[in-house]
C-alpha cells in the first residue's frame, strides 16, 4: 500500500468546514502570532476577536453617518 495523503477534504458538502485557510501578509502573520503569545489565545481566536471589534467599529461609524445624513436634511 501506498502512504496515506494527510489532506483531508470535505466530504460532506451540506456541512462546510468550520475553518477555512486564507492568505496573510508575512508581518501581518508576525504580529498576529505576537499577539496570541501575549494574550495567550490561539492565533484563530485572536483574529476573530480582532475582525469583530473592527466590523462593531465599522458598523457603528456607518449608523452615524446615516445619522448626520438625516439630521443635515431640512
Amino acid at each position: 500500500m501506498t502512504g496515506m495523503s494527510s489532506v483531508s477534504y470535505n466530504d460532506d458538502m451540506e456541512n462546510p468546514p468550520e475553518h477555512q485557510t486564507i492568505r496573510v501578509w508575512t508581518r501581518t502573520l508576525r504580529k498576529l502570532r505576537l499577539v496570541a503569545a501575549l494574550t495567550g489565545e490561539r492565533m484563530v481566536a485572536v483574529l476573530d476577536r480582532l475582525v469583530s471589534d473592527e466590523l462593531r467599529r465599522v458598523e457603528r461609524e456607518e449608523r452615524e453617518e446615516q445619522e448626520r445624513g438625516r439630521a443635515d436634511r431640512p
